[in-house]
């Protein structure tokens, strides 16, 4: 969720590497690469789930947030 903020504008910055990081440490260039499909696939998930098809079509209209 905090990556699709990100990508609509709603966040004021992604912090991305621990997960880089801990694959890294773990499991060496297999995790690493491990972590990045999962990244991949948690967007793939979340643009599937706001109804668009493309980075480009994600604005703030799209995400709701809660109090």
């Amino acid at each position: 969720m905090k990556r699709r903020q990100a990508l609509c504008g709603l966040a004021q910055f992604l912090l991305a590497s621990p997960p880089y990081h801990w694959g890294l440490s773990c499991f060496g260039q297999r995790g690493v690469s491990r972590v990045l499909e999962l990244l991949r696939v948690e967007l793939a998930v979340d643009m599937g789930l706001a109804g668009v098809a493309k980075i480009p079509d994600l604005d703030r209209k799209r995400i709701r947030i809660w109090d």
